[in-house]
């Protein structure tokens, strides 16, 4: 194999971008032939040099991992917090450096994340042209009204974006607020508690059930499981001629 960058090589092996694989570097992480190195620039040849991060050997051709965790409430989806708080990480029993989160959760909100070492799974999981559908089972604060559903169908704009348009798959109000289950086709932050903020109505509980076709079935808070091969072909092969599908 051809001689490359550090950084780009670094990236490539832990699926993350060139710029935090040279913050890993400069923080003094990764070791060349069992010396450690801080520029990103450095030449390295894969095949003949041993390269480690934080003691953990990267290859040319790392195994594809894939997991499905449920996230409990007060954790939040970093490898590390500079808060102290929790991270989702915290659960895998080996943690391995290359795992990334596809998407979040924020801190509050609880349910299913996806990790993974796979770049390109991630991209076709999350990028918003391939419209994978997420469910939800929220509760806001308040009595939705038919006017306010109606928005919800249509859509409703964020920092004068528009959000795609909701599916309501049930609602029921209580005494006084309103549980729902919706599905949407979004992956910016927070965009269901923004949205709901934007209605008047705040979001007291949030829990994502669904991405694509992998639920939480099966798993309790802070569990998690192997992603099965067909739960993988779902995002990685449906959409091999170009054409990006729900």
């Amino acid at each position: 194999m051809v001689q490359m960058h550090l950084d780009r090589f670094t990236a490539n092996a832990l699926s993350i971008s060139r710029r935090k694989a040279g913050e890993i570097i400069k923080r003094g992480q990764v070791l060349l032939n069992e010396e450690p190195v801080t520029d990103p620039a450095v030449m390295v040849n894969p095949t003949l040099d041993k390269i480690t991060v934080n003691g953990e050997y990267l290859s040319v051709n790392p195994v594809k991992l894939y997991y499905a965790l449920y996230k409990p409430k007060g954790v939040v989806c970093t490898s590390d917090d500079p808060k102290g708080r929790p991270t989702i990480f915290n659960f895998i029993r080996k943690k391995k450096l290359n795992l990334h989160s596809v998407g979040r959760l924020d801190f509050w909100s609880e349910g299913l994340i996806l990790l993974t070492n796979d770049g390109e799974f991630t991209n076709r999981v999350i990028h918003p042209s391939f419209k994978v559908a997420k469910a939800y089972s929220l509760k806001v604060d308040g009595l939705l009204t038919e006017k306010v559903v109606a928005r919800l169908k249509r859509g409703v704009p964020v920092d004068n974006r528009p959000v795609r348009p909701f599916i309501i798959e049930r609602l029921t109000p209580l005494k006084s607020n309103t549980r729902l289950d919706v599905v949407i086709f979004e992956g910016r932050n927070r965009i269901l508690r923004r949205v709901f903020d934007i209605l008047h109505f705040p979001v007291m509980s949030l829990t994502r059930t669904r991405i694509g076709i992998i639920s939480l079935k099966g798993l309790k808070p802070g569990e998690y499981r192997e992603l099965k091969k067909a739960e993988i072909d779902y995002f990685m092969e449906k959409n091999k001629d170009g054409k990006r599908k729900s």
